[in-house]
């Protein structure tokens, strides 16, 4: 036997309804980035190809401030970069440490092994001469580097 439903339904959903599901929308979007984080593919996923309307790029998508295009960055994932570009990620906006998103991506040699630095930059001009909160450019991290990552440094200065 059935519990009956004295309910009734519009057959509307409520305010209430519509502002849940664009929070369930925006958290399975970031469950999206994240698990292509942790993934070593640089192909994009459809889903990534389209986010919630109000989804906010700037948003840091982790507990050290880091949004999805220092994500990106750091994986030296030009396709999403692109695309986060695209939907109106600030490559200025900081992470908690106040890096930019080139700064972040020096700290990883991915770029480097991906030789695609010079693609990086290019999207993403206005980090190279625009100081972060410490008063630092990506040229300060990687000669801060060059002891430690010779060549890797090296690619990403002849590149800047």
């Amino acid at each position: 036997m059935r519990d009956s439903d004295t309910s009734i339904s519009s057959g509307h959903s409520s305010p209430n309804d519509t502002t849940s599901e664009l929070k369930n929308h925006k958290a399975i979007y970031t469950e999206s980035l994240i698990d292509f984080f942790s993934n070593e593919s640089d192909e994009v996923p459809q889903v990534l190809h389209h986010p919630p309307s109000d989804f906010d790029f700037n948003e840091p998508i982790d507990e050290e401030g880091h949004t999805p295009l220092h994500w990106a960055s750091a994986m030296a994932n030009v396709p999403l970069i692109e695309l986060l570009l695209k939907h109106g990620s600030d490559p200025l906006t900081p992470n908690v440490s106040g890096l930019n998103c080139v700064s972040r991506s020096i700290f990883f040699n991915n770029s480097f092994q991906k030789n695609n630095f010079n693609k990086l930059v290019d999207l993403m001009k206005n980090c190279l001469y625009t100081p972060d909160k410490s008063g630092r450019t990506p040229m300060h991290y990687i000669c801060e580097s060059i002891k430690t990552k010779y060549d890797t440094s090296k690619y990403y200065m002849e590149i800047i």
